[in-house]
């Protein structure tokens, strides 16, 4: 959501990005500008991702980022563990399960932790293949999610309960991986819904098929995608990260400027995107609480996203061990770490 701190963030963020060198990170010591190479394991591209290539921000901050796509979130976090991926734009609910769930798809807990946030889930709505007239029509029928118990998968487990269908019980779950994978497969038929979001659904429901309830939902506020790395990798890339959300949040805030919506919106069409369909992807991304945040922070509006996220997951038995859904909202959870966003951005008034 828009904070009074904002342009105050994105402001700082645009002259960091222009000081370059001149930028200083904790205790007043220069951030290093040496070139460097980043590999970041991405679900969908949004506008703001884009604008950091397109728009030079990274290019800016000395930076050649590689954006790799993610077929799951058991592929995506297998990567940034043997370090194929330094950073990972992935659910924040896959920092809760791979960190604190020993028995999760890796085989043990993961030093994984979420340093900015990026989206409020992209509009993540329930859709179905051609001829589901309803969310009752999925009874005894197959449901799409990227793992059982990870990701956004609680979200549609709610959905359909509140229609009277129970996991496992009425429909029968899927693993399919990400959002590309799971849009094919409506498509094709070859599943009977599944959730989708970040322009999906929007080019879901450009082709026919229907959308049905969406997370706000069952859950509002909702936090989406965060940025993710590894702890040991931050606190040996200390410079490269704090470039990275720097480049980001300038980005961020380009998108966001109503100045660049013809060319933002140009920078999303591609192959299956038409103009028109852009349109209707990059206003749902700017949609305040819903779309991307603005301003990449994690602050109380975000933290309330990430209780919900917690909220849901412990309802359908989703930890191993017993949490403190309060203590793990917070940044005493250790679930997200803001104090590379201060040294890239500033100091927030909003602690």
């Amino acid at each position: 959501m828009m904070r009074k701190t904002f342009l105050t963030r994105l402001l700082a963020a645009t002259l960091t990005v222009l000081a370059g060198s001149r930028a200083f990170a904790d205790e007043g010591k220069p951030v290093s500008m040496e070139p460097a190479t980043l590999n970041v394991g991405f679900f969908g591209k949004n506008a703001a991702m884009l604008a950091a290539q397109n728009q030079g921000f990274f290019a800016a901050q000395n930076l050649t980022v590689n954006y790799l796509q993610i077929q799951s979130s058991e592929q995506a976090f297998t990567d940034l563990r043997d370090g194929r991926y330094d950073i990972a734009l992935a659910s924040i609910d896959n920092v809760v399960n791979f960190r604190l769930n020993p028995s999760n798809a890796l085989g043990a807990v993961q030093p994984v932790q979420a340093f900015m946030s990026v989206d409020y889930a992209s509009n993540l709505t329930l859709a179905g293949r051609s001829g589901i007239t309803a969310v009752e029509d999925l009874r005894g029928k197959k449901v799409a999610v990227d793992a059982p118990a990870s990701g956004f998968a609680y979200v549609a487990y709610d959905i359909l309960a509140n229609h009277g269908l129970q996991k496992d019980v009425d429909y029968t779950t899927v693993s399919i991986g990400g959002g590309l994978g799971r849009f094919n497969a409506l498509l094709a038929g070859t599943v009977d819904g599944t959730l989708l979001n970040a322009g999906f659904e929007i080019r879901a429901a450009a082709q026919g098929r229907p959308l049905f309830e969406n997370v706000y939902d069952v859950a509002n506020p909702y936090l989406g995608t965060t940025g993710d790395a590894m702890e040991p990798w931050m606190q040996a890339h200390p410079a490269e990260l704090i470039r990275f959300i720097r480049a980001y949040v300038a980005a961020s805030a380009w998108a966001f400027d109503p100045a660049n919506r013809t060319a933002a919106v140009a920078s999303l069409v591609a192959p299956g995107i038409t103009l028109p369909v852009a349109e209707q992807i990059f206003d749902a991304s700017v949609t305040p609480g819903k779309g991307m945040v603005d301003d990449a922070y994690i602050g109380q509006f975000e933290r309330d996203g990430l209780a919900n996220v917690l909220f849901l997951r412990q309802k359908y038995d989703g930890f191993e061990i017993p949490q403190d859904l309060k203590k793990l909202s917070k940044p005493a959870g250790k679930l997200f770490d803001m104090h590379w966003y201060h040294q890239a951005v500033g100091e927030s008034c909003e602690e």
